[in-house]
């Protein structure tokens, strides 16, 4: 897909900062990234949590900021939990499926699924477009909000919670 920005998308992300394309994404990759998504619930799910997964990830509290599975997690897929997701003794409250808040970080460069997602020509060019000079990614997520469960999402930059280089 080649695209080109015309004036009022230029002047929305300008004013926005984001912009909303409808279609950019081949509906087959969206599903394959649904599959995935599924498949590694599913995984953890089915082999238990890995020792230190319990970190809850929190725009408010930051207390995850200090946490070792948190600031380990640049280069590796990890799982981060909603508030309330576990009780006093470290035991899941609700099923894994409803209890993630996200997936991240470096799932754009481990998985392959991920991996096709990121590296569009599409977004190559759209990233060129909107005038990024050597563009990098540096983390990648999927974002869950389950009902009934989790705290607020505070207006906040990643980049104050994950540094890179």
């Amino acid at each position: 897909m080649t695209l080109a920005l015309d004036q009022g998308q230029r002047a929305a992300w300008e004013r926005d900062g984001y912009l909303v394309l409808p279609d950019f994404v081949d509906p087959n990759l969206l599903g394959n990234l649904r599959e995935r998504i599924d498949t590694i619930v599913a995984e953890y799910a089915r082999g238990g949590l890995p020792d230190g997964a319990a970190t809850v990830f929190s725009t408010t509290e930051q207390t995850h900021a200090q946490d070792d599975w948190f600031l380990t997690s640049a280069d590796v897929v990890r799982p981060f939990f909603e508030d309330g997701a576990f009780d006093s003794a470290g035991d899941l409250l609700v099923p894994i499926d409803q209890a993630l808040n996200k997936l991240g970080h470096a799932m754009h460069d481990l998985d392959p699924v991920f991996d096709r997602f990121s590296r569009t020509a599409a977004l190559a060019g759209l990233v060129d477009d909107l005038g990024f000079v050597e563009p990098l990614l540096l983390q990648s997520m999927v974002v869950f909000k389950p009902p009934h469960i989790g705290g607020e999402v505070v207006c906040h930059c990643d980049h104050t919670f994950l540094w890179t280089e």
